[in-house]
């Protein structure tokens, strides 16, 4: 599951993905002439703002982090199959929240120089700290255009997403009843 900042972001991510043949199929490939996504977006609706006070932006991220593990032990049966991927905008937004919650809660430090591809926050729940937004441009311009858009400014951020999804299934490989047989 990716988690960005708001849905524009999305848009973004999704073309980017479709058209950067590189990260196929780990991330999604095409079939029968359709481009089939491997992994999933929030969905930024009415129910996800009320049920999980999320809504976009650096201040729901940061309530998300910040209550994620009560949220979670809520649940009795929390399976814990797939990695929640937090991708925010490199701006003072996550710098003034989103760094500082990692900081307090994981021991942290996440800055705009950091080198880090990723930054394992807690269970399955991972960030990055590179995408863009803006509404209009998204939908008007990157919808229509894709095609002929040039998105190698996304790769080293979908090596990001490659690369929390890998140290998620390391992880979960290493936890499972299975692997700990062997």
């Amino acid at each position: 599951m990716i988690v960005t900042e708001g849905k524009t972001d999305v848009v973004y991510l999704k073309y980017a993905i479709r058209y950067l043949t590189g990260f196929h199929p780990r991330l999604g490939e095409m079939e029968n002439g359709k481009f089939i996504n491997a992994l999933r977006f929030l969905n930024y609706t009415d129910t996800v703002r009320d049920v999980l006070q999320l809504g976009g932006g650096t201040g729901d991220l940061s309530f998300l982090i910040n209550e994620y593990r009560t949220i979670e032990a809520k649940y009795g049966h929390r399976p814990m199959e797939f990695p929640v991927i937090i991708v925010v905008d490199n701006d003072a937004g996550a710098r003034e929240k989103l760094f500082g919650v990692a900081k307090s809660l994981c021991n942290i430090t996440v800055t705009h120089t950091s080198s880090e591809a990723f930054y394992h926050l807690k269970h399955n729940k991972h960030g990055d700290h590179d995408s863009y937004s803006k509404q209009v441009f998204a939908e008007k311009i990157i919808k229509p255009q894709a095609a002929s858009i040039d998105f190698k400014g996304f790769v080293p951020l979908l090596h990001r997403i490659v690369a929390a999804l890998d140290d998620f299934e390391g992880r979960m490989g290493a936890a499972s009843p299975a692997a700990a047989a062997k």
